[in-house]
C-alpha cells in the first residue's frame, strides 16, 4: 500500500518504466487532456480509439503507421501477409493488420503519430486493426488477443470515439481512464504463438472486468446496458453477460503494478492526470495508506462515565486482493489492544464496524467499580480524504475526517448495576 512498499515491481516493469520516460519525453507532439486506458490480462478483447482534434502544425501530414519501441528483450511481429511472426526491432513501422506479440520477459511501445501510444507488457498479443490520423477524425482501433496493454490517449471530441471489447461486451466512453482485465480460464497459462494460424486459435477468456478511473463509460452486453461511474468495476462472464456495477476503493485500485509502473512513467514525463489542487471528486479517489496518528474528540455522550476526550489512536490501512474479493482493512490500535475492522467504501466515504472493541468496568460516580467488566464496547467509523497531493499520477490523502460511535451494552449479569449508553466523537488526522 505505501509508497515504500510498492518498490517491489517486477525488475523489468521497472526498467520499463524508466525507459518509457525517455522514450515518451523524446516526443514532439505535447499532450493536453490526457486520458489513460489500461487493459490488463486481456484475452479475445478490442480496442478502438478516437483521438480528439491536436494542431495541425504538430502533426503535420497524416501517416498510416505507428512506431514501435522495444523496451525489454522478447517482443515478436507478425506482419500483415506474413504466416509467421519474427523478432520486432525498434522503430519499425507498424501498419493496420500488423500484429506484436510479447513473451515472458518483452516490453513494448507502439507511439501513434499524434501521440498516442499503447504499451504491452509481458505475455501480450496486440494487433493493429485500424489507424486513421487526419485531424478531425482520428482514429486508432486494434485488438488485444492476450495479456494486458496501456494506452493513453488525447481528450476525445464529441465526434471521436472510444471503444473497448471483452467478451463481446463493448465499453464505450469519453476521454477517461479505465482498466480491462480479461482472464484466461483456471489452468490455462499464456504460451507465446509463433504463426498466424496459432494466433486464431487463442483461448477465449473466462470474464473480464471493466474499471472506469476517471469520467464516463457506458458498457453495452449481451444481456444489458450498465452505466459505470468513477471508481466503479463491472465484470463480464465468459458468455458475454455484465453484472452491476461495484465500488471500487481506490486502495485498491491503485495497487495494480502495471498500472502502478505505467502512471509512475507518465507523470516523469509530465503527462500526469494528479496536478495542482485536489477537486471534491480527486478527493473521493485519493488513497488512504499505511499508518495514520488519529485523534478522537468527545461530541456527544449517553450514560458513560469517565470517558475521556480528547483520545488518541493509531489506525492503520491496508488493502488486499488476494485469496477473494478485494478488501482494504482498517487496523485500530485502542486501550483494549489491536482491532481489525474491514472497510467498505462508497462515494469517497469509508465506513467499518467493529462488533467487539473488549469490555470496560461499571464505574459509580464516586469512581467505585461496581461491576468489573460489566459493559461490552462496539464501534462504527465512518471517514473520508479531506485533504491530498498527488503522487505518482495518483492522489495520496495527507488529511481524513469523520466520526466514530461506540456503545456499551450490558453484559449477562450486571443488570441493574451498570447502565449502557453512547458516546460520538469527531475524528481527524493528518500526516
Amino acid at each position: 500500500m505505501s509508497i515504500d512498499e510498492r518498490e517491489h515491481m517486477m525488475g523489468a516493469q521497472t526498467a520499463m518504466a524508466n525507459t518509457l520516460e525517455r522514450g515518451v519525453t523524446s516526443r514532439r507532439t505535447p499532450w493536453r487532456s490526457l486520458a489513460v486506458v489500461t487493459a490488463a490480462a486481456l484475452t479475445a478483447a478490442s480496442l478502438a480509439v478516437a483521438v480528439a482534434p491536436a494542431d495541425a502544425a504538430v502533426l503535420g501530414k497524416a501517416t498510416k503507421s505507428g512506431s514501435l519501441t522495444v523496451e525489454a528483450p522478447g517482443v515478436l511481429v507478425l506482419k500483415k501477409g506474413a504466416s509467421s511472426f519474427t523478432q520486432a526491432k525498434s522503430n519499425t513501422k507498424i501498419k493496420t493488420g500488423d500484429t506484436i506479440q510479447t513473451d515472458g520477459t518483452g516490453l513494448a511501445e507502439i507511439g501513434f503519430p499524434d501521440g498516442s501510444l499503447t504499451r504491452l507488457d509481458h505475455n501480450t498479443v496486440f494487433t493493429l486493426e485500424k489507424l486513421v490520423s487526419t485531424t478531425g477524425n482520428r482514429q486508432v482501433q486494434g485488438t488485444v488477443s492476450a495479456g494486458q496493454t496501456w494506452n493513453r490517449v488525447q481528450k476525445l471530441s464529441e465526434s471521436d470515439t472510444f471503444e473497448q471489447k471483452g467478451n463481446g461486451a463493448t465499453a464505450a466512453v469519453l476521454g477517461t481512464s479505465f482498466v480491462t482485465k480479461c482472464s484466461l480460464p483456471t489452468g490455462v497459462a499464456f504460451q507465446v504463438v509463433k504463426t498466424k494460424k496459432a494466433l486464431r486459435k487463442l483461448k477465449k477468456a473466462s470474464t473480464c472486468d471493466f474499471t472506469l478511473v476517471d469520467g464516463k463509460l457506458k458498457l453495452s452486453a449481451q444481456n444489458k446496458v450498465v452505466g459505470v461511474t468513477r471508481g466503479q468495476s463491472v465484470k463480464v462472464d465468459g458468455s458475454g453477460n455484465a453484472g452491476d456495477a461495484q465500488t471500487v476503493a481506490p486502495d485498491i485500485l491503485f495497487t495494480d503494478k502495471w498500472i502502478l509502473a505505467n502512471l509512475g512513467a507518465d507523470a516523469k514525463a509530465g503527462k500526469s492526470e494528479a496536478n495542482g489542487q485536489p477537486t471534491t471528486e480527486d478527493l473521493k479517489q485519493a488513497r488512504i495508506e499505511g499508518s495514520w496518528p488519529v485523534t478522537l474528540t468527545l461530541t456527544q455522550n449517553t450514560a458513560f462515565r469517565n470517558i475521556q476526550s480528547p483520545l488518541s489512536r493509531t489506525y492503520a490501512f491496508t488493502g488486499s486482493c488476494t485469496g477473494g474479493p478485494c478488501t482494504v482493512t482498517l487496523s485500530a490500535q485502542t486501550a483494549n489492544g489491536t482491532h481489525v475492522i474491514p472497510l467498505t467504501f462508497a462515494d469517497g466515504v469509508y465506513t467499518g464496524t467493529d462488533p467487539d472493541l473488549g469490555t470496560q468496568d461499571c464505574v459509580l460516580d464516586d469512581g467505585t467499580v461496581s461491576v468489573a467488566n460489566g459493559l461490552k464496547n462496539s464501534s462504527t467509523i465512518s471517514f473520508s480524504p479531506t485533504s491530498a497531493v498527488p503522487d505518482n499520477g495518483l492522489w495520496r490523502a495527507t488529511g481524513i475526517a469523520g466520526s466514530a460511535t461506540e456503545t456499551a451494552t450490558q453484559v449477562a449479569g450486571a443488570a441493574s448495576q451498570c447502565q449502557a449508553g453512547t458516546a460520538t466523537f469527531s475524528l481527524i488526522a493528518s500526516r
